[in-house]
């Protein structure tokens, strides 16, 4: 299950048989479904994702630069100590 909250309020949920992978680069965030491309999202308009026991991180490089990634939800604390924030509200 993807859980998509954008910073306006607005929501997408996308259940597992919608979609077969996704991909974020650190800028956008992508939802795939058989090699298409179904949703494409700002991560600048995001304030929270969710992606199953998943935790997408974010970290400001530079000014207005960003780099996302995900790591499992137990393994989060630590990059929190490196400068990067969970993307959530």
């Amino acid at each position: 299950m993807i859980e998509i909250v954008f910073r306006n309020g607005d929501m997408c949920h996308y259940k597992p048989d919608e979609y077969t992978d996704y991909r974020y680069d650190g800028k956008y965030f992508i939802v795939i479904r058989d090699k298409q491309w179904i949703g494409f999202y700002n991560l600048d308009c995001v304030e929270y994702i969710e992606v199953q026991d998943r935790v997408l991180l974010q970290r400001e490089l530079r000014v207005g630069e960003y780099e996302a990634m995900e790591v499992p939800a137990s393994e989060a604390e630590k990059y929190l100590k490196d400068g990067w924030r969970v993307i959530e509200g």
